[in-house]
């Protein structure tokens, strides 16, 4: 199979401890299809599969994420863009420190576990909380515990029914080891808060054992001198009561991401600097501002880099890290390892702070998860300048893969109506993101419960930059596809830099109990100068956790629930898991990452039902609801790249791409200016089986836990080895 159709099919896996064994799959097929023709499709798919794992190793290919016709470059969560944000900002103050704003809370600690995703995630939703709606920093506190405890979950009956999942039970990830030891990434923590778990404040699940054990022991301090840390006793009981699985206080709005990529320092600072510094890397420089200005304008943001210690002293290691002025500067190739929280910057840090010199001045103000000596017992550590469990990291450091950050919502009352199948989403990391030349569209088929109002759907297709068409049918009782009944709302949405969102609708769509509709997406995106439609499926799989433990991710999918159209056809996502002679160890699929939430509502006698078509009530209105351009007196009309905005002329003259076309003219192919041959049936459903999505910046788990001088360390950070009884 050619090389350019499989990295098309296929994302990488780069993940803290995530390895996939080649037939590790679950089994899933109880509710298939007979349908001879159906079982010929999925014979072919797996055939199709079996040449892209063997033709394509598990690398990540070098996307070009770029706008696509239509969209407005680098939109951010309020649809205005990032290059808009840094206008109003400009020019940017040359040091800036949430601490100082009230916008940041404290250091903590996540003992000795993996689990620095977890506080990562939760202290950019923290911050993000206190831009939001004002507070008090220093008692906000949610609960990293929830979040990474519950990575390990599997949906009972009545916890499915809760989310809003009735048929989805067994849904979910078990693992066989110690599930605060398995890693994860933001990624992971978004994943988990989509389905309904979290966040909660950390009084309802406190990161400590249910003994209330702390444990006493001095610790190497950065100015040579031992103190006493505290912590929590790590070998008690970490568990969190099963009812916290389906509780959320606050839950996930919006989840942004900046990719990062180094280069060559010799391509931004010229050849000098390459006399000196033969063959050095940095961090791309083009994301210093945009993550500047997501600081200033929502918060905090968590930052995914390398991170390495002595393992004789269990010191920062002195090779990258200055330990005189606290500060990190690594111009090799380095696989990040650990996430942190960026809450500031200063552009004035000397370049000469670092153990080698930076090819500039500037370092971004981090906030490490390792503890400090001035947190309550259970979190004290002496790690950071001066102890305070604070550091610097030059801008250029070329181990920085990734910055994240989670916009929170607060459900306006608890009678929010939420239906889903995803349960378990992206949370193992493997997921079967379709890539294909030719139109493609998903939908998922939901049943009103009761009367009321669709408010929004979500989009994860965890690329950037993509457009997202959403339409909504209310469909008839006998329909065939999910097209089959009233087109009731229709619009677009631009995704910029979020992998995942909640998307308003422009009008609420009335839906009554009892009432099946269909919620139908078709997202585009640029990829390798090709332009694509991506879906995003669930997939059944294992995977080797950081810790050694098998993780097993099982995906559950009833017919009738969710739907791929492509070759001119729909297919219901359950006939692609029928036995087949040779579907032994493959994944089955799951459903389609698509919610919609709603509001209960009274709705008058023949409200939000099915209309059959007449001559004088055709059943596709010509102007559905969402699709008449903005007013221009509307605020979506002053701004193209709002959410939803539909006039696409509008949003196509503020985008821009690097080749600078004009609106309406079509991407060209660059490099063999062959573009990638259409999918067929059989290729696409060899996506739809096994399009493993393993991105490196979506689980990059941090694997790097607190050191301590008594513990050695061979191949894993010490801290691991729990060998730190002490």
């Amino acid at each position: 199979m050619p090389q350019r159709l499989s990295a098309l099919l296929l994302t990488a896996l780069l993940v803290c401890g995530l390895s996939l064994p080649p037939a590790a799959f679950a089994d899933n097929s109880d509710d298939a299809s007979s349908d001879p023709a159906v079982a010929a499709r999925a014979a072919s798919a797996r055939e199709l599969l079996r040449d892209v794992q063997s033709d394509s190793p598990l690398l990540a290919p070098s996307f070009d994420t770029r706008p696509v016709e239509g969209a407005a470059e680098n939109a951010s969560s309020d649809g205005t863009s990032v290059l808009a944000l840094l206008a109003d900002n400009d020019p940017l103050p040359a040091r800036y420190d949430l601490r100082e704003q009230g916008l940041s809370t404290p250091v903590r600690s996540q003992n000795y576990f993996n689990t620095c995703w977890a506080f990562g995630a939760m202290a950019t939703m923290e911050s993000g909380l206190l831009r939001q709606r004002g507070g008090n920093p220093d008692t906000l506190n949610l609960s990293e515990l929830q979040i990474a405890y519950f990575q390990n979950w599997q949906a009972t009956e009545e916890e499915a029914s809760v989310l809003g999942a009735p048929n989805q039970a067994g849904e979910g990830l078990t693992t066989e080891g110690n599930i605060l030891d398995a890693g994860g990434g933001t990624f992971t923590a978004a994943s988990i808060m989509v389905r309904g778990t979290g966040a909660i404040d950390e009084a309802e699940a406190p990161y400590a054992n249910a003994e209330q054990k702390q444990v006493t022991f001095l610790a190497p301090g950065w100015d040579g001198e031992s103190h006493e840390a505290n912590f929590w006793w790590w070998e008690g009981d970490w568990s969190v009561p099963r009812p916290l699985a389906t509780r959320s206080t606050y839950q996930l709005d919006r989840f942004g991401v900046l990719q990062i990529s180094p280069v060559a320092a010799s391509s931004v600072f010229g050849d000098a600097y390459e006399a000196e510094n033969s063959g050095a890397l940095i961090a791309d420089p083009s994301y210093i501002d945009k993550a500047k200005s997501v600081i200033m304008n929502r918060g905090a943001v968590s930052m995914i880099y390398c991170t390495l210690n002595d393992p004789e002293t269990a010191l920062p290691d002195a090779s990258i890290f200055n330990l005189a002025t606290g500060a990190q500067f690594i111009d090799s190739e380095a696989a990040a390892n650990h996430e942190v929280t960026v809450v500031g910057w200063d552009d004035n840090f000397s370049r000469h702070n670092f153990v080698r010199s930076a090819p500039a001045d500037g370092a971004w103000i981090v906030k490490n998860s390792f503890g400090s000596m001035d947190a309550p017992l259970g979190d004290r550590y002496p790690w950071g300048i001066d102890n305070s469990g604070y550091f610097y990291l030059s801008y250029y450091d070329a181990s920085i893969a990734e910055i994240d950050w989670i916009d929170p919502v607060a459900p306006e009352d608890e009678t929010q109506i939420v239906q889903q199948y995803d349960l378990l989403g992206y949370t193992l990391g493997p997921s079967l993101n379709l890539l294909s030349p030719d139109p493609l569209k998903a939908a998922n088929v939901f049943t009103a419960p009761e009367d009321m109002t669709l408010e929004s759907v979500t989009a994860f297709p965890a690329y950037l930059q993509c457009n997202v068409n959403v339409q909504v049918y209310l469909l008839k009782d006998n329909n065939t596809t999910p097209e089959d009944g009233n087109l009731v709302a229709s619009q677009t949405f631009f995704m910029g830099d979020h992998y995942y969102a909640r998307i308003p609708l422009d009008e609420p769509v009335k839906i009554a109990k009892g009432q099946r509709y269909a919620v139908v997406q078709s997202v585009e995106v640029t990829l390798e100068n090709q332009h694509v439609w991506v879906a995003a499926v669930e997939a059944s799989a294992q995977a080797e956790s950081f810790d050694g433990s098998i993780a097993t991710a099982t995906a559950v999918v009833n017919p009738g629930e969710s739907f791929m159209f492509y070759e001119e056809e729909w297919t219901d996502l359950a006939d692609l898991n029928q036995e087949t002679d040779d579907s032994e160890n493959e994944p089955p699929v799951g459903n389609i990452m698509i919610k919609a939430f709603g509001n209960p509502a009274q709705l008058a006698d023949g409200e939000g039902v099915y209309v059959a078509e007449t001559d004088d009530n055709p059943a596709q209105p010509e102007q559905p609801a969402g699709t008449d351009s903005p007013d221009a007196s509307s605020p979506d009309a002053a701004d193209p790249t709002a959410p939803g905005s539909q006039d696409s002329a509008a949003v196509g003259a503020a985008s821009t791409t690097p080749d600078e076309r004009q609106k309406g003219e079509p991407l060209a192919a660059t490099g063999d200016n062959t573009p990638a041959a259409p999918l067929g049936a059989a290729a696409l459903g060899a996506a739809v089986v096994l399009a493993l999505s393993l991105a490196s910046r979506r689980r990059n788990a941090a694997a790097t836990a607190l050191p301590v001088r008594e513990c050695s360390r061979t191949e894993r950070p010490c801290a691991q080895s729990k060998a730190c009884d002490k």
